[in-house]
């Protein structure tokens, strides 16, 4: 569990200088990064560790896109 957990804060903190890319970029970069994701949890044989850090990347890359007060409706 804190494996998935340390590999969506790393990976979420990272799209801090994504901000203001348009969302089309957004997504790619994001399926991008959840492939990468499910890829190294199968490498490293921690198959539960890719649904937890699917989900905190998500919340995680939300937090830093919306900590300047931007809408969650303009993401």
């Amino acid at each position: 569990m804190l494996t998935g957990f340390a590999i969506a804060y790393v990976f979420g903190v990272m799209m801090l200088k994504y901000k203001e890319r348009t969302k089309s970029r957004k997504m790619t970069i994001c399926m991008i990064i959840i492939l990468v994701i499910n890829f190294l949890t199968e490498v490293t044989h921690f198959y539960e560790a890719k649904y937890i850090a699917v989900i905190f990347y998500g919340f995680f890359a939300k937090n830093e896109w919306t900590k300047k007060g931007i809408p969650e409706h303009e993401l």
